[in-house]
């Protein structure tokens, strides 16, 4: 499984079309924070957390649907793209090692993609830096945030990835998956659901605080209430962080994370039934 693993990896940062992916999204973040950035009339102590804001908003909003399933698709559905899944377990590895590896590659892959991310934010506020001769530096709580919000997307890539590998075990292709992880991540699966739920005879269950889409919803309404882009509490210009981390995950409970955590194990596990019952498609 190590084997496979490191290979994937290689493939995953040896890839042109990656490469080009981040190095794009990576220059275009730097100039949109910059250009947006050096209109600030404000006091020049406070640009920081307007750079802060700004570049935490672009995070919040392109992260769902630019990031998350870039990380889907080249760590998921390049093997059936590629229909390279038939030399995959030809090799020997099992169908159980595959499911757990890609889980592992998934985290790995998507710290260094949002590793090089940060390097570009620092580029970013390093260039406002010397353009208005030394400005201050993140606090802590805003670096924990930034932290705080890579691993919510690990954890959003993850959950939302092993759900939809499962239509493309059946499929073994990658654009039905692909369109179904994005109507999914973007909440349109528990949309649809509500709505049959509200049929007289269904409306008795309330099934909506154990979607996935519900619970990976709260979590993101924490990090933008930590992020200070709302209106409660005292901030300053309405940008600084407002709760610690501690504070925010013990009003957020361990509730979502466990349901989180439940569609994973068991999407897991559906996968490797499938798998174990699938023909691998060589063409």
């Amino acid at each position: 499984m190590f084997n496979y693993i490191k290979a994937d990896l290689y493939r995953l940062f040896h890839k042109t079309s990656n490469r080009i992916y981040w190095m794009v999204l990576a220059l275009a973040f730097v100039l949109i924070m910059v250009l947006n950035n050096s209109n600030f009339n404000g006091d020049p102590t406070e640009i920081t957390n307007f750079y802060f804001l700004t570049a935490g908003m672009s995070l919040i909003t392109v992260g769902s649907f630019v990031i998350c399933p870039q990380v889907y698709s080249t760590v998921y559905l390049d093997d059936y793209s590629s229909r390279n899944s038939i030399r995959v377990f030809s090799s020997g590895l099992r169908k159980s090692e595959y499911l757990v590896a890609k889980i592992i590659v998934t985290v790995i892959y998507m710290l260094a993609a949002m590793t090089f991310m940060a390097l570009a934010f620092l580029a970013g506020y390093g260039l406002l830096f010397l353009l208005n001769k030394g400005i201050p530096f993140f606090t802590s709580q805003q670096i924990i945030y930034l932290l705080s919000q890579v691993g919510f997307y690990i954890l959003f890539t993850i959950a939302f990835a092993t759900v939809t590998q499962i239509v493309a075990i059946k499929t073994q292709s990658s654009t039905i998956p692909l369109t179904l992880f994005i109507l999914l991540s973007l909440g349109m699966g528990g949309s649809i659901i509500n709505m049959i739920m509200k049929l007289p005879i269904l409306r008795s269950f309330d099934i909506d605080p154990y979607l996935l889409s519900t619970n990976t919803g709260k979590i993101q309404t924490v990090l933008m209430n930590m992020s200070g882009m709302t209106d409660e509490g005292g901030s300053v210009a309405g940008v600084s962080v407002q709760l610690n981390l501690a504070d925010q995950i013990q009003s957020l409970g361990m509730r979502p994370f466990v349901i989180i955590g439940a569609y994973i194990v068991l999407a897991t596990l559906v996968s490797w039934v499938l798998l174990k019952r699938t023909d691998i498609k060589e063409n």
